[in-house]
């Protein structure tokens, strides 16, 4: 086999891992090349992996963005534990601070914030300190 087969095969084997990855979930493009690297792929091998995945539109860091902002608002957590979030995820560079709040608005956040303190019947002084504590904004939990 020359080395054009064998960097070839490791191309293909890299990809064919990446998208066992993402059959199970979505991931972000960060989180897929640290996962491929852990697995013993080059980053040379990776980066390809993800070149291709893009083309294919099966990796798109702003959908899985949408739905990660999407996931968060259903738990109830608040826009700061969302970019803690993706901070553990290696995938806070990936996003502005503007595309981060699109994704998760103050007016959204303080919706979500409002209906948990009355669900858990906290009074005012208390909610704050609570939603402080589940990743809420000032703005959200003062609002």
């Amino acid at each position: 086999m020359t080395s054009s087969n064998s960097a070839d095969a490791g191309r293909n084997a890299c990809l064919k891992q990446a998208l066992s990855l993402l059959a199970r979930r979505d991931h972000f493009s960060t989180e897929l090349v640290d996962k491929l690297i852990e697995k013993d792929f080059s980053r040379e091998e990776a980066e390809s992996a993800l070149k291709k995945l893009r083309e294919l539109r099966y990796l798109d860091d702003r959908r899985i963005l949408e739905a990660y902002a999407a996931e968060m608002k259903r738990r109830r957590k608040g826009f700061l534990f969302f970019c803690k979030k993706l901070i553990e995820k290696k995938a806070r560079s990936l996003f502005s601070d503007r595309e981060l709040r699109e994704a998760y608005p103050v007016a959204e956040e303080r919706v979500i914030a409002k209906a948990l303190a009355a669900k858990m019947r906290w009074e005012r002084n208390e909610a704050r300190r609570r939603l402080a504590t589940r990743g809420f904004s000032a703005d959200a939990a003062n609002g």
